[in-house]
């Protein structure tokens, strides 16, 4: 009989830790019987669970808003079902899944996909209160859970010093990409409908930055860079925004305030390997980042990356080798490794190829997932 495992998360919309648990209960389905429960709003990830064959347990209150009350619905759902491990996502989820799991006799496991740390909450939570108490909750569910999964040896340092943890309990997995969906075309299949369905010229460079549109990503470095790139190259470049968020409107704005031609605000989109086989550049211009699938995305779709040393980028990138690197905040020198990509195919060509190897290498969906069911069958042979 197949253990069960059951996923907990915040919410099921647009993230990081969405496409981790698709790709998950995808590669994994025939070793483990899953379900999700939803703490708070359902999105567009409840669907692609449960074309999967995954049940979704949405048990969030009245207008499937997040609040506490969702610990009792929890820990109900645990104990009835008899799960045999809880796999927590996200602050919130990892929270209450540790201490409703814990309540119910279960093991568990906290997966931490974005750095949870004192000074990196302040991205989400601006009232120092009740980010002291988040704090709290969460240095309780680590000390409580049976194993904690973080994406990087520095992740490793900052629980060590920050949580006083049992470094045993600490197994580092990076994200995984599924190759074959973001395999590259064929060298005489390149192009598509993108500069079309644009009304750009087909020899239109496209520089494409994919993520949440919000603080923590500086999308305003990313409007910056624009300006700079068309105002110091010759040649015609767009850059193209993909993603929504709380920032959208201000980014709008800026762009009218700034005159910058050619920003494209192009949303959520389902196609996002197309769009990277499409674009020349990748560019990421995040003050802070845990790790970075969308690059791992751009490097297994053969698209050149630019991004900044930001936490997890550095971690995956070696400059020069397989991408491009430049500080936080750095307009001028993201400008100037875009430019030098735009104008150099060889180079390109070059850094592409070694990205894809890199990620064949380290990131493939299945080398993850391997490791993934021996964390579950370790942790439940405990």
């Amino acid at each position: 009989m197949k253990h069960r495992v059951l996923h907990v998360i915040d919410h099921t919309g647009s993230g990081g830790a969405q496409v981790v648990i698709r790709n998950m209960v995808r590669t994994l389905k025939n070793q483990f019987s899953f379900t999700v429960a939803v703490l708070g709003n359902p999105g567009k990830y409840s669907d692609a669970y449960e074309a999967l064959g995954i049940p979704v347990l949405t048990l969030a209150n009245q207008g499937n808003q997040w609040n506490p009350s969702s610990l009792g619905r929890l820990f109900d759902t645990i104990r009835r079902e008899r799960f045999d491990l809880v796999h927590t996502h996200l602050l919130k989820a990892s929270i209450l899944g540790t201490i409703a799991a814990k309540w119910a006799g279960t093991k568990t496991i906290l997966h931490d996909h974005s750095g949870v740390y004192p000074q990196t909450l302040k991205y989400h939570i601006s009232n120092g209160l009740v980010r002291s108490s988040y704090t709290y909750a969460y240095r309780y569910a680590v000390s409580h859970c049976d194993k904690v999964l973080v994406l990087t040896q520095e992740d490793v340092r900052s629980y060590l010093e920050l949580y006083s943890i049992d470094p045993h309990k600490i197994t580092i997995l990076p994200n995984g990409v599924d190759l074959e969906e973001f395999s590259p075309p064929p060298e005489h299949q390149k192009g598509g409908p993108l500069r079309q369905e644009l009304g750009l010229s087909a020899d239109a460079d496209l520089v494409v930055m994919v993520g949440r549109l919000d603080p923590k990503k500086d999308w305003l470095t990313f409007l910056q860079v624009a300006r700079q790139v068309q105002q110091q190259s010759d040649q015609s470049c767009a850059f193209l925004i993909v993603g929504s968020g709380p920032e959208e409107q201000r980014l709008r704005e800026y762009v009218r305030a700034h005159k910058i031609e050619r920003v494209y605000f192009l949303g959520n989109r389902d196609d996002i390997p197309s769009l990277l086989h499409q674009a020349d550049v990748f560019l990421l211009t995040s003050q802070r980042e845990s790790f970075g699938i969308a690059v791992l995305e751009a490097m297994a779709a053969g698209c050149p990356v630019v991004a900044t040393r930001s936490g997890g980028p550095e971690s995956i990138l070696t400059d020069g080798e397989n991408g491009l690197l430049a500080e936080v905040g750095d307009v001028q020198g993201l400008t100037n490794h875009v430019i030098q990509l735009l104008r150099d195919k060889a180079l390109r060509q070059r850094l592409a190829h070694s990205a894809r190897q890199t990620v064949i290498n380290r990131y493939s969906l299945e080398n993850v997932a391997t490791r993934m069911a021996d964390v579950y069958t370790n942790v439940l042979a405990q």
